[in-house]
């Protein structure tokens, strides 16, 4: 059972701190002051532990009568755990007498006579009196210290965890720029231990040579008080060498006013920054794709009608004649400038001309069997497959020239020879790009590589680092406007002197596998020729109407002419009669589309084939033809003119109706 509390003293006078600081005295001089003490806990303690004399004070904390507390072992005030210590403690009071007054503080836990437990902070004296070794103990309930203490260390754990587990990166720079303090997340990002960064210069280890003068003044003007408003971006440099693009919000860190350091806050803007590139780029190419577009469109009205007058010149010409040859050459280049066209066309459009489904194993065998004929024997061109077939919905003569493109770069980085490795690979599964799942394309090669600079712009057209006269500029190019069309993705991974990898994603197909075309059967001797129809042939540039008129006179078409629609219009209100309009897209003031309606309002037998530098689908994309319309992409062959009217004239359907 707790022993019984004693009764409260009355208030006496209190042991006074001189007496307490006072060298030792015999026992004699302060026993009065012990007994009489109503605000100090105090304790007289013999050698072996117990207590010879207590203070009012002492009764009433420890819940004991002054009868019971006198001669108590002093370990009963002791919980149970701890009594065996007590004979160190006693040394350990020795020694505190060694130690300035203001470290003469031990802590221990007391147990009242309730069996409660309470924190104590004890100053302990040591006496002599009359030969024999004493000591005076002053008891003070530590139980607001240690709840004060406990809160304290609440808080800087608290404060400790929002550091470590915030989503930014976190660092004290002291006033020399050393890294003294940094949370987990600059841990992880940097593969770093504190044992590894504290202590090191920020602007010597974690900075790139180009930011260190800047970083430097950054840090200066932040010293001298001159804070900038707006937050600062800057290269971080991880311990494996990789790069991130940090916006540090910094601020002095103060002390009771004097500054001690610089605190930063940092955001990780390495993604958002090339997310923000790659919408810029973009946009840039897809003005640079306009542009190019309408320089293609209008080229190749230009060609048409150099290709045209190269073959009613040489329709005229005997075979012997000396002309005859450099006309065949200017019609050669002129074919050339039409593939030249046709892939700055493919690369300013965003949807394929025609879509099936393509096996990507089959068209990269036939790159290969094509490509070794021109790569040379110093070069090793090798595939990969780990799938049985890799379908995809597009343009399989695009698709292959995207690849035969890529190939003949990687060739032109490896003047010394080296390796090409292409690898496809199918993933069912459901991914970004489509539910069905994607296809991968890598083309890789060992050659020269590329730099950030040239990677930056080497989807550019006409941007090469060839010298002049051996590249146009348009290979990339043309491999992203065929991606692009397809709904896919390109990527490059390339260092200077570490080779090349574009990798391609594109979204897997839905359907089964498209069946082969069958061969062609007997091919026409000649083109199909008129059955005594009259066209309307109505294009603005001369050049093109004089070559288109004297292509349907030589299939025996009846033929009328017209510069715009404003004049072919008025040939049809004339009474002039014809079967057919051949008609281009773009006309000066009424475009052809809009002057086809009137006729068909005027005409609904009337049939109309359009002509364009796109594609029929790009029209039928930008509203400019209905689906159902018939159009020839120029410049066409007299050929597959000859074939479209065909089909146009034989067809049992009335257009526009």
């Amino acid at each position: 059972m707790p022993l019984p509390a004693n009764d409260r003293p009355s208030d006496r006078e209190t042991v006074p701190e001189a007496l307490l600081a006072a060298p030792p005295a015999p026992w004699r001089e302060i026993g009065k002051c012990l007994l009489n003490n109503t605000v100090e806990p105090v304790l007289l303690i013999d050698a072996s532990g117990r207590i010879e004399a207590c203070s009012p004070a002492a009764q009433r904390l420890l819940g004991y009568q002054k009868t019971h507390l006198v001669g108590l072992d002093t370990r009963a005030l002791i919980p149970p755990e701890h009594r065996d210590s007590f004979p160190g403690w006693i040394e350990k009071f020795t020694r505190m007498q060694q130690q300035p007054r203001s470290q003469q503080v031990l802590e221990i836990e007391g147990w009242t006579s309730t069996g409660a437990r309470i924190p104590l902070d004890l100053t302990v004296i040591e006496l002599m009196d009359a030969g024999r070794r004493k000591f005076l103990t002053i008891l003070r309930d530590a139980s607001e210290r240690k709840h004060m203490q406990e809160h304290l260390r609440r808080e800087r754990d608290l404060a400790e965890r929002l550091v470590d587990t915030a989503p930014t990166l976190v660092r004290v720079l002291d006033l020399e720029g050393r890294l003294m303090r940094a949370n987990q997340m600059f841990a992880l990002m940097t593969g770093l231990s504190p044992a590894d960064y504290e202590g090191k210069a920020w602007i010597d280890h974690f900075t790139t040579p180009e930011d260190r003068d800047e970083c430097r003044a950054h840090f200066l003007a932040l010293l001298a008080g001159h804070q900038p408003a707006a937050p600062r971006i800057a290269t971080l440099v991880t311990s494996d060498g990789r790069r991130r693009r940090i916006q540090w919000h910094s601020t002095l860190l103060r002390d009771r006013g004097d500054t001690i350091g610089v605190l930063s806050i940092g955001l990780d803007v390495t993604d958002a920054q090339r997310t923000e590139e790659m919408l810029v780029r973009s946009q840039k190419m897809e003005a640079v794709g306009r542009l190019t577009g309408g320089i293609a469109h209008d080229f190749n009205n230009l060609l048409m009608g150099v290709l045209g007058c190269c073959r009613m010149a040489l329709e005229r010409l005997d075979e012997q004649h000396s002309a005859r040859p450099m006309i065949e050459e200017i019609a050669r280049s002129a074919e050339r400038s039409v593939q030249l066209t046709r892939r700055l066309l493919i690369f300013s459009r965003r949807e394929p001309a025609s879509r099936c489904v393509v096996d990507v194993l089959d068209i990269a065998r036939a790159v290969c069997g094509i490509a070794r004929q021109l790569i040379g024997e110093d070069i090793s061109l090798s595939t990969r497959f780990s799938c049985a077939q890799a379908l995809v919905d597009g343009d399989p003569t695009q698709l292959e020239q995207a690849l035969m493109n890529l190939v003949i770069n990687a060739r032109d980085a490896m003047p010394d020879g080296g390796d090409v490795m292409i690898r496809v690979r199918e993933d069912n599964a459901p991914a970004p790009l489509a539910d069905a799942g994607n296809v991968t394309i890598e083309v890789e090669d060992t050659g020269c590589g590329m730099t950030p600079e040239v990677q930056q712009r080497m989807f550019e057209p006409f941007f090469t680092t060839k010298p002049p006269g051996q590249g146009t500029g348009l290979g990339l190019p043309t491999v992203f406007g065929i991606v692009s069309r397809m709904h896919g993705q390109i990527d490059v991974q390339s260092a200077p002197g570490l080779g090349t990898k574009f990798r391609i994603t594109l979204p897997r197909s839905k359907h089964p596998k498209s069946m082969p075309l069958e061969a062609a059967g007997d091919q026409r001797s000649s083109p199909p020729q008129a059955r005594g129809e009259t066209v309307l042939l109505v294009e603005d540039e001369a050049i093109v109407r004089l070559t288109l008129q004297d292509s349907l006179r030589l299939l025996g078409y009846q033929v009328h002419i017209a510069a715009d629609a404003k004049e072919a219009l008025a040939l049809m209100q004339s009474g002039t009669r014809f079967d057919l309009v051949l008609t281009d897209v773009v006309l000066p003031g009424m475009s052809g589309p809009e002057m086809a309606q009137q006729i068909r309002t005027a005409k609904p037998s009337a049939r109309i084939v359009f002509m364009s530098a796109h594609d029929h689908e790009h029209l039928v994309r930008s509203a400019k033809l209905r689906p159902d319309d018939i159009s020839l992409e120029k410049p066409f062959s007299l050929d597959v003119l000859a074939t479209k009217l065909r089909e146009a004239f034989d067809s049992r359907r009335v257009q526009g109706s």
